[in-house]
């Protein structure tokens, strides 16, 4: 897959790295100030880590097996499509 710049870019892609670095620069604020961080922040971290994370996983998981849909992949008009017995064969 080319790179199709920040323009093209869909923000899933983006988006968990952003949320990670968030996390990390919390998680650093706090050992700076020698103090834990607090139960709702941690939550609501783990919560927004998890649903970016685990989105993107999700996208990129379906992207891989079906294409994403643009006309940049043209090979994807040309796959045959798959009933459920050979669906089940192959993976």
């Amino acid at each position: 897959m080319s790179w199709r710049g920040w323009r093209q870019t869909p923000l899933r892609k983006p988006l968990p790295v952003l949320c990670v670095l968030f996390t990390f620069c919390v998680i650093i604020a706090c050992l700076i100030q020698d103090k834990d961080v607090p139960p709702n922040i941690m939550y609501l971290l783990a919560a927004i880590d998890g649903v970016s994370v685990g989105g993107y996983m999700g996208s990129s998981a379906y992207e891989s097996r079906y294409g994403d849909g643009s006309t940049a992949n043209s090979y994807m008009s040309e796959c045959t499509d798959y009933d459920d017995d050979e669906k089940e064969a192959t993976h």
